[in-house]
């Protein structure tokens, strides 16, 4: 499954830790990247787990990228966490090989930059196999699951396997 609800509490979790704010005494961090990389479709509550990272730093301590990765990504549901959506359209080797290249330079330019330089700079940039959604033409999601997991149990191999089916019209 996608425990989306599990991966935003560790952020807000790190984020307390880590990130230093600035003080009277000491020039802290500055806002972090963080790049949220999901098929887009959580398994678990996390509504409550956003309004946490919210909340509990205050105001949204970190620059946030939901990157999308295959063909039933719920783009509306990642345009509720952040107004920065990416689409992996190429979920192959060499797709996510050009997207960890894009975010290793993203990374490095945001540490090297000026503390008020535009994040969203880093979106001119995109490898080619990634695109910036437009979150207004995404309909909104009708609430019903697009897909059931299944863990499976096979005698002949005595293995575990997960299993995934996608709803079709």
């Amino acid at each position: 499954g996608t425990a989306l609800g599990g991966a935003l509490r560790l952020a807000t979790a790190s984020i307390r830790r880590e990130v230093h704010r600035t003080t009277i005494m000491d020039k802290g961090d500055y806002r972090p990247l963080l790049f949220l990389i999901t098929d887009g479709q959580p398994t678990d509550e996390w509504r409550s787990a956003l309004r946490e990272l919210d909340t509990r730093t205050k105001t949204r301590p970190a620059n946030l990228y939901a990157i999308g990765c295959g063909a039933d990504v719920d783009l509306a549901q990642l345009g509720e966490i952040t107004d920065i959506v990416l689409q992996l359209d190429k979920v192959n080797a060499d797709g996510f090989a050009k997207l960890f290249v894009w975010l290793s330079a993203s990374i490095h330019s945001a540490s090297t930059g000026v503390a008020d330089a535009d994040p969203s700079a880093l979106l001119d940039r995109l490898p080619p196999d990634v695109s910036k959604v437009d979150l207004s033409k995404i309909p909104l999601h009708d609430g019903r699951p697009r897909q059931l997991f299944l863990r499976v149990h096979c005698t002949q191999k005595r293995g575990v396997y997960l299993m995934r089916f996608r709803f079709d019209e």
